[in-house]
């Protein structure tokens, strides 16, 4: 299931035309825990995002959980696995990264994350010259707080010039 639904105006839809992103909602079943990572890529430059959630935290007015943990910009690192995966569609083209590994620095709350995709051909494609994004399922394998923890991720790989 996809975590988020959204529109644009024309000036958003023409800011976005030229971004890229890479979104990864990692759960870990056993520490009751899960981590919201993103990516957007500009011409400018990439802009991180990572959040912890757990079960046990505190809720916002909607019951939605409020975050235990945010890292800092430059505590974030998403990067293919050296010498990784990668899956090249044959419908558009599209070379995406099979393979992820994030490392998320911050005192108390250290993480590094592998995600490893399930099968290669998960892309969707809605229209050839827009609509097109890889989405699928994950296995995680890493630790949290030096602590080993396995999961499962939902990925989603937005390349440029689609939305």
């Amino acid at each position: 299931m996809d975590y988020v639904v959204q529109t644009y105006d024309e000036q958003a839809n023409e800011a976005f035309s030229k971004a890229s992103w890479d979104f990864f909602a990692i759960q870990l079943p056993e520490e009751n825990a899960a981590i919201m990572v993103l990516r957007v890529n500009s011409a400018t430059g990439s802009l991180p995002v990572a959040t912890l959630f757990r079960y046990d935290s505190e809720k916002t007015q909607n019951s939605a959980r409020k975050a235990v943990h945010s890292w800092a910009i430059d505590e974030i690192t998403i990067e293919p696995v050296p010498g990784g995966r990668s899956w090249t569609s044959p419908e558009t083209g599209e070379e995406y990264d099979m393979e992820h590994h994030i490392r998320l620095a911050s005192s108390g709350w250290e993480a590094d994350i592998t995600i490893d995709m399930v099968r290669d051909n998960q892309e969707i494609v809605i229209d050839k010259s827009s609509t097109v994004k890889y989405e699928g399922l994950g296995i995680v394998e890493g630790t949290l707080q030096g602590r080993p923890v396995t999961g499962k991720a939902f990925v989603e790989l937005q390349p440029v010039g689609h939305l």
